[in-house]
């Protein structure tokens, strides 16, 4: 489904996930390995942090915020935003 819509605004190639692919690790490993909601809630923080610095400065920039984010939390909680100690 998401691919439908994203063909509309991306051009289809065969390295087309290439380009996503971080972000989604990111987003999986910072809402923690397992949770859907954590994965939720960080992609919707990762997706304002992207959009916000992308309106105050360049979209490379704010891909650069968001992994400083994303290094910042990952050393407060190894775990993940929601994500439980074992």
């Amino acid at each position: 489904m998401v691919g439908a819509l994203l063909i509309i605004q991306y051009s289809v190639h065969p390295y087309f996930g290439a380009a996503f692919g971080p972000l989604t690790f990111m987003i999986c490993v910072l809402g923690g390995l397992g949770n859907m909601f954590g994965a939720l809630v960080a992609s919707l923080l990762m997706g304002g942090v992207i959009s916000l610095g992308g309106i105050l400065t360049s979209t490379e920039m704010a891909y650069v915020v968001a992994f400083v984010i994303f290094i910042v939390a990952m050393f407060l909680r190894p775990e993940g935003l929601l994500g439980r100690r074992e």
